[in-house]
């Protein structure tokens, strides 16, 4: 029905232009020419439908420059370039079709969209929100809001969003594929798949659905970590060592874990900061968390208890604030104090930075300044280079120099972690300090589930 007015509309349009047309030519011949000029909107429209597109372009773009333009030509002209990849050419046309019509909801979803897939996240949501300033309760501006504050990084504020959508429209695939993703990324593989296989119960081509239990598959929310290896110090006593860690994501925002290492001996091991170990552990434990705020802002946090000689004692407190301000750019700041039986030993403080070229490449820089209460003050500038492979495969080169009461030391190391399939993998490094020989090389392994 709403069909047939819409065609009843534009017939009754059409007719009225060619009876205006009529009346100039027939009362105002010298208007003639001008109106010969104008736009035709609905060839452009049929040319769009019958996926003309280099005709649909002309013809909707006269639509827009001569005479007075029209919002449904900039709206068309728009989804041809969007179409065509052309996003933003698209972008400018739909903004233009809003501003000429600003209540039409329609237009706004499909600018919005379009800002999406510029990566205009923040831009696009303040579009949505809009649109349900004139619609109250439209379904895909609210599902556009939900998406656009989980790919921003506010987890609970999308899920709060879906559950909501959910009880409002429990059989709306679009709802439930939208949930399921979000459960996915907040880690509750349980409920996520339980949405992913009612989806593909009730349609089993569902693609979207396919796709979410495969990845499913892929995610891990628990580590076990088992190394062994050996450290030479600067007198070349050989010592050998063993690294144990756990740590679990219970949820996008939060992880935590713990590590322990032990020694048959005491010894300075080379740090691959760079940064001089001033003194020698034989054994340490720690426990860190780590809370994601959003997609850009993180913070760490960890304690260590160290065995030092002659039966002291060694605790650390590590804190760190990263922030990502854009998608290629990563800073970072953190510190780390120490008390040895409880008095102030030294305090380690630093900053850094992350350059992220692409998915396989990235680039780090960070600069540390140390304080110890018997020993002098050190400073050290480490950078290195990162290879990803994947995922969760990479190999990594670093290289610092150290100073301290103007002795400088120079270190370099290589880490490598390869994944064997889903659940295992095996890691490497080495760090080789050229000024001291002393040397440190790890071998493990890694189940993921």
């Amino acid at each position: 029905m709403a069909s047939r007015q819409h065609i009843l509309k534009r017939s009754l349009r059409q007719l009225g232009r060619r009876a205006c047309a009529l009346l100039v030519i027939l009362v105002l011949p010298g208007f003639a020419p001008a109106l010969a000029a104008a736009c035709d909107i609905e060839a452009g429209l049929a040319a769009f439908h019958a996926q003309e597109q280099a005709a649909a372009e002309t013809l909707l773009r006269e639509c827009t420059t001569v005479g007075e333009p029209l919002a449904e030509a900039h709206f068309y002209l728009g989804i041809l370039a969007r179409n065509a990849g052309k996003l933003e050419s698209a972008e400018t046309d739909l903004a233009a079709a809003v501003r000429l019509q600003p209540d039409n909801v329609s237009y706004r979803l499909e600018w919005a969209v379009t800002k999406e897939w510029l990566g205009r996240l923040a831009e696009a949501q303040g579009i949505y929100t809009g649109a349900l300033t004139i619609q109250p309760g439209n379904l895909p501006a609210r599902l556009g809001i939900a998406r656009m504050e989980h790919w921003r990084g506010h987890l609970r504020r999308s899920l709060a969003i879906y559950r909501e959508l959910r009880i409002d429209f429990p059989a709306d695939r679009g709802v439930q594929t939208g949930l399921a993703y979000a459960l996915m990324a907040d880690n509750k593989v349980d409920d996520a798949r339980a949405l992913f296989t009612d989806l593909l119960t009730t349609d089993p081509k569902d693609a979207s659905a396919a796709k979410g239990l495969e990845m499913l598959e892929d995610l891990r929310t628990h580590q076990v970590q088992a190394h062994g290896g050996k450290v030479r110090d600067a007198l070349g006593q050989d010592i050998s060592q063993f690294r144990f860690a756990y740590s679990a994501t219970p949820s996008y925002a939060f992880k935590w874990g713990f590590e322990l290492v032990g020694r048959n001996g005491f010894v300075q091991p080379p740090d691959s900061s760079g940064v001089p170990v001033n003194r020698a552990v034989k054994s340490s434990q720690a426990v860190f968390g780590e809370y994601r705020f959003n997609a850009k802002t993180s913070t760490f946090a960890s304690l260590r208890r160290e065995e030092l000689a002659g039966d002291e004692k060694q605790h650390k407190l590590h804190l760190e604030l990263m922030h990502k301000p854009s998608d290629k750019h990563r800073i970072f700041a953190g510190v780390i104090p120490a008390l040895i039986d409880g008095r102030y030993a030294s305090a380690l403080t630093y900053a850094g930075y992350v350059y992220e070229h692409s998915k396989e490449w990235s680039a780090m820089a960070q600069f540390y300044y140390g304080l110890d209460r018997e020993f002098p003050e050190s400073q050290a500038l480490s950078v290195s280079v990162t290879r990803n492979y994947g995922l969760r495969s990479w190999l990594r080169l670093g290289t610092s120099y150290s100073q301290t009461s103007g002795n400088g030391q120079s270190s370099a190391y290589l880490s490598v972690r390869h994944h064997i399939n889903r659940e295992w993998a095996v890691s490497g490094q080495v760090i080789n300090n050229f000024s001291t020989n002393e040397r440190e090389i790890n071998l493990g392994v890694i189940y993921e589930f």
